[in-house]
């Protein structure tokens, strides 16, 4: 008995819980006041650039995801991904673009995804359920209306009207009984239920694994070199002429759920520049590295180096205010 109540408010609830969903969506996109997700001006750049390549349509619609302030609008990204649910349509969701944004985001984007296909599963449930709301309505009428005529029939058993009456009642409810059944049986709500309670589970874990927690990837690959790069951010570091992969750790950070920002150096033949990227836990970031990128940076120098470096100058102005003072 205990567990037809729980199952009987668990649909209850689902059947109060979708309408408000909706509305409050509709809502938050009327007020649209946005997440944003920052990003580096190197980033930015890169980003631009791949958006640029892309067919018309799609580039338009990754646009509305990058805000004139160069950061991610997280708020965007949901819409598309609603979009592509709703139609189909994953022209743009495919797109290197599209992978590069969500590479960076990491586990806000993965809490999207299973909030996206809990929501899309729940809609679907509840048009099992709302589908079979009429048969359940069927029926029960069908138990009223046999009481009624079983009332009749006991007033006035002689009645050829009421016994009639009372079997046609019987006959309905018998109809309505089987429909119930049937659609309580009915492999596509059991479909939909076990679908959707295996959502939730999945959610649940994905949770209570603390997913914020889980490193981001670098990863590249180093070109045009003829001795070794060391790449290396705060917690890993990799020398190499070729492909690397680096783990940055979160876990150690104040607000390791928010967005990270990733310093990657590289050095080179004693040539060495350091760049800032962005992302969250469980992201990824490609950096790919050229002989080319050293060029212009100078090696660092002790002290000893620059003196011999500024002696010459200073030479040079000493002669010249000794003219002066002549």
């Amino acid at each position: 008995m205990k567990k037809k109540i729980i199952i009987a408010i668990f649909f209850a609830g689902i059947m109060l819980m979708l309408p408000t969903t909706s509305a409050l969506k509709t809502s938050c996109n009327k007020n649209n006041e946005g997440f944003n997700i920052p990003l580096s001006e190197e980033d930015e750049k890169e980003l631009r650039i791949l958006i640029s390549r892309e067919e018309d349509e799609i580039e338009n619609e990754l646009n509305k995801i990058l805000t004139d302030e160069g950061e991610l609008n997280i708020d965007e990204l949901e819409l598309i991904y609603e979009n592509y649910l709703e139609t189909g349509d994953s022209s743009v969701i495919e797109s290197d673009s599209w992978t590069w944004i969500l590479d960076r985001l990491g586990w806000i984007y993965l809490t999207i995804e299973n909030v996206m296909t809990l929501y899309n599963d729940a809609l679907a449930l509840y048009a099992e359920i709302t589908q079979g709301s009429q048969v359940v309505q069927n029926w029960y009428q069908g138990v009223l209306n046999l009481r009624d005529s079983w009332q009749a029939f006991k007033q006035d058993p002689l009645n050829f009207n009421n016994i009639k009456n009372l079997l046609t009642a019987a006959v309905n409810l018998i109809q309505a009984t089987i429909a119930l059944i049937d659609y309580v049986s009915s492999q596509d709500l059991i479909d939909s239920l076990n679908t959707f309670i295996a959502d939730v589970q999945n959610f649940v874990a994905f949770l209570q694994s603390n997913p914020w927690t889980e490193p981001i990837i670098i990863y590249g690959n180093v070109t045009n070199v003829d001795e070794p790069v060391t790449v290396s951010v705060k917690s890993d570091s990799e020398t190499t002429t070729g492909y690397y992969d680096l783990t940055y750790t979160t876990s150690d950070s104040t607000l390791s759920w928010f967005v990270h920002k990733c310093q990657i150096t590289a050095e080179y033949k004693g040539k060495k520049f350091t760049e800032t990227r962005y992302a969250l836990s469980m992201g990824k970031i490609e950096f790919d590295i050229d002989k080319e990128d050293f060029k212009g940076k100078s090696k660092e120098k002790t002290f000893l180096e620059n003196y011999l470096e500024m002696f010459p100058r200073l030479q040079h102005l000493f002669q010249k205010l000794l003219l002066i003072l002549g």
